[in-house]
């Protein structure tokens, strides 16, 4: 799996979490925290909330970082186009693509 297909997987789940708060709102049940607090139901609706903005723009943000670090195939072999840095034939990545996909637990 790359990276892309790790944000898309992200992504969807983020859109599909978002999605539940709006069903739940829409059939008129409150989604808010509860009390006395329920740590599992509360956990959930926080996440569900956040993810309609944040997690979209955390992964814009690295989908840029990915885009602009693509490597480059030149006349000193595989470069990368934002760092200059040469790269190695059998892994054309440089050191930010690599620590975006050990971030992601892709390496």
């Amino acid at each position: 799996m790359t990276a892309v297909e790790r944000l898309d997987e992200i992504e969807a789940r983020a859109k599909s979490g978002a999605a539940e708060v709006v069903r739940l709102c829409s059939i008129g049940q409150r989604v808010r925290m509860s009390i006395p607090a329920n740590v599992a139901r509360d956990t959930d609706l926080l996440l569900m909330a956040i993810t309609d903005e944040d997690v979209p723009a955390l992964v814009a943000a690295l989908r840029a970082v990915l885009a602009v670090h693509s490597p480059l195939i030149t006349d000193r072999g595989w470069v990368c186009a934002e760092c200059a840095q040469c790269l190695d034939d059998a892994t054309p990545e440089c050191p930010t693509v690599r620590a975006i996909t050990a971030a992601l637990d892709l390496s």
